[in-house]
Formats: C-alpha cells, structure tokens, sequence
C-alpha cells in the first residue's frame, strides 16, 4: 500500500491530463500488485482502500470532501457521470428522466397527497395491472386505489368542497359515500363480505384505507381454495360497484348473496376461458440466443456493468473478440454510479477506451442494456443521469474507421456478465485477460 502511495505522490496531479493519469495507473501502480493478487486473495477492506487512494488520485480529492460534507453526499458527488473535455456542464431536474423540468415532475415533488406516493410504488401496481382479471376489472382497481371512484362523497368534495346531506350512502344514509364505506363498512357490503367465501368482516377501526389494504391482500393472494384470491376480490368489489349504481340509477334491489353468486360466476367463467384459451394456444418456442463472432478485420467489445444499487458501488467490464471467437484484449475497473443506467453507459466508454488505446479501428460495440444502445444509435439522449458519458462516448466515435452499437441479449453476454460481476466482488483477477479464471472457462 506504502508503494502505490508513493508511486503517486510522485506526481502532481495538476500536471496530467486523463490520458496521462491513466497510464500511470495501468503501467506502474496495477503491476506493483499483479504478483502479490496472483499469489494470495486479499481482503476486501485492502482493495477498497487501494481503489480508494487510485480514485481520488485519478478525480475527486475525496479527503477535502469528507471535511466539507456528510458521507451521503460525499457518495453521491463521487457517483456523478463526469463526461469528457467536450461535454459540456448543465442543470439537471432529477425529477424527471431527460432532466427537463415539467409542472407534472416538480407537482410531483411538493404533492403530498397519497395519489404521489402511490405512483412511486410499483410494486402496488405490478399487483394491479398483473392481476388476471378483465381489463375493465382492472381499471377500476386502479380508480380504487387512486380513490377516484365517482362515488358520492368523492364527487362531494371534488365539486362543492364541503359534505352535505344528500352525499351519505344511498343504501344506508348514515355516513358519506366514501370509497371505504362502500366497499366495506356499509351495513349491504359488510353482509356481501360475509355471503362471501372469504366470510370477511372489516372494522372501520385503524383501517389503513383502501391501497394499504389492497397492498396487504396481494401479499397473500394465493389463500383458501381458489388459486388466485386477489383476482376473486377484484371480481366482488367490481359487482359491488355494479350493484350500488344499478341501486342508484335503476332501482334494482339485489341482495348480498346475488352480488356474491354474480362475481364468483363471472370469476369462474372467466378463469375457464383463460385456461382454455391457453391450451389451445401454446406459446411458441423460443428461439436459441447465441453470440456470433466478426468478420475478419472487425474486432467486437462485448460492455457490462454491475451495480449495486444499495452501496452505489459498480464495476464496468470490457472484453474484446476476434473473428476466432478469441479474448484478445479486456478491461475493468470499479467506481461510484448513481443509477444502472450510467453505470452501462460507463461499461461502453471503458470498451472506448479499450479500443483506442491497443489501436483497434473497425468495432462493433455490444451491450446487454437495450436504452443505451437505442439512445447512442439514435443519438436522442434522453436520459439525463448518463447522458454526460453517452454524449462523451459519441465524441470519441469519429476516431473511429467503422463503428457501431449493438444490443446483445444478456444470455450471449456471459462473459463479460461474469467478469462485470466478479471486479464489483473482488474475485476477478487483475491477469483474467492472458489467464482466464476456471469459473469463466465454462462460458468460453
């Protein structure tokens, strides 16, 4: 550790450009360690400080960030994307995915109504728009959980901002027609709840509201004899609401076990039908991915990158291949990334970089990351947090003879997949290049 230390405080930052940082590190400090890392594994706390003292050599003067602010923001100025001498600095709004302020993004930042949270959970919505019910069904779990239902005290609130008289329920009359009371503790619904299979019986008490509950309800939606409960309740609550507004508007008086037979009929129906449909449509067959080596004279870089978004720490690997399918040359190297994304981004511009310094002019560039290929090819770089790098990435493209971007699906990318993994965790050796690593053989 002495050894690299002083290996770099030999020179003056200030006088090395990028490039010169660069070779510096490749050709005096990584060799310093090659022969002790081929020897003995060692600990990951040493790494990290080794990579630690290469980094704020190679950037940032980490030291002079931690004496100015906290360790959360020391780690997210260390993940900014920095692009090349040619990109030029601009403001960014994190709110949105081009970095453009909208009035929908920054309202969805001082919002504090449920609606903002709701849209940030996807895993409440996976719940809803993955359930296996009709489409209709499926739009009104959706109004449900965004508690915009036209029911009585909604449309109260929404028009005239104030609770009257004639909003209470229309069965009952004794509350406001509230999204809750309708479904749950209306005197009608909590006896459609008990006709029910499930023989349910909500207590307005601490009740969390209608998304929370919904939340907790797909936790454990394969319950009792049915193979999907959720898809059943969504059917109750939807002939519920067909029930009150026939009610309203028709007069019709149903009783709770009609609406119970009348949703576990259309349920079951509907189930059949699926099963059906997917008997007699079997799903084609997938076809093979494989990876196909260039043409002589044309040298492919397949790029990959590892994220951990928990730590923001990363590791972006290169390998190059020939028309014979041979490693001939290949790259990593671990720093802080702010999202996926960048960290992808990055992987390209570390197989760049590759190119240009072992002289390669005809490339094909591959990825596993379909919307950095799409946004490189197109050069419409619409995503902010790696649009520094892309931008950095098109500009080096005219040193180029021949170029291009290609998405490769991740099954023909394990290669450089499993180095990526292995730089992030340490366990990738610092010769994997010209000694190749018994768990990469079997991907060879």
């Amino acid at each position: 550790m002495e050894r690299v230390r002083n290996k770099l405080k030999g020179w003056k930052a200030k006088f090395l450009n990028h490039a010169g940082k660069e070779v510096l590190i490749k050709a005096v400090v990584q060799t310093i360690m090659a022969y002790v890392m081929q020897c003995f594994l060692l600990p990951s706390n040493f790494c990290d400080e080794l990579c630690s003292i290469v980094g704020r050599f190679w950037s940032y003067d980490e030291s002079k960030l931690e004496n100015l602010f906290s360790n959360e923001e020391v780690k997210a100025i260390m993940s900014i994307p920095i692009g090349g001498p040619l990109v030029k600095d601009s403001l960014i709004w994190a709110a949105s995915i081009d970095g453009g302020y909208s009035v929908r993004s920054g309202k969805s930042c001082t919002d504090p109504s449920p609606r903002v949270a709701l849209i940030e959970n996807k895993g409440l919505w996976r719940s809803i728009w993955g359930l296996k019910v009709l489409s209709k069904i499926r739009s009104f779990m959706w109004k449900l959980c965004h508690n915009i239902v036209p029911t009585k005290g909604i449309l109260a609130r929404r028009f005239h901002g104030a609770f009257r008289a004639s909003d209470c329920c229309p069965r009952c009359g004794n509350e406001v027609e509230s999204i809750e009371h309708l479904v749950f503790f209306c005197p009608f619904a909590q006896d459609v709840w008990r006709a029910s299979s499930f023989s349910y019986s909500p207590s307005p008490l601490g009740f969390p509201g209608f998304s929370k509950w919904w939340e907790k309800i797909f936790e454990f939606r394969n319950f009792g004899n049915f193979e999907d409960g959720s898809a059943l309740i969504a059917f109750l609550l939807w002939a519920m609401w067909k029930s009150r507004n026939g009610f309203v508007f028709e007069g019709m008086l149903d009783s709770p076990w009609d609406v119970w037979n009348r949703a576990e009929s259309a349920f079951m129906e509907f189930s059949c039908a699926q099963s059906k449909d997917q008997r007699n449509n079997s799903p084609p067959q997938p076809k093979l991915s494989t990876w196909s080596p260039p043409l002589a004279g044309i040298t492919k870089i397949c790029c990959d990158a590892a994220f951990n978004k928990l730590t923001g720490k990363a590791a972006a690997a290169a390998v190059a291949h020939d028309s014979t399918e041979a490693i001939v040359h290949g790259n990593t190297i671990r720093f802080l990334a702010s999202s996926a994304s960048s960290a992808e981004a990055s992987a390209i511009r570390i197989g760049f970089s590759l190119a240009l310094n072992v002289g390669l002019e005809n490339v094909i560039f591959e990825s596993d990351c379909l919307g950095v290929v799409n946004r490189l090819n197109s050069g419409v770089l619409s995503a902010w947090e790696s649009a520094a790098i892309e931008e950095d990435i098109l500009s080096m493209a005219s040193l180029f003879s021949s170029f291009s971007f290609s998405f490769i699906p991740r099954a023909c990318n394990r290669v450089v997949d499993w180095v990526a993994k292995n730089a992030l965790n340490l366990s990738c050796p610092v010769n994997w290049v010209n000694n190749v690593p018994p768990g990469l053989r079997p991907f060879l």
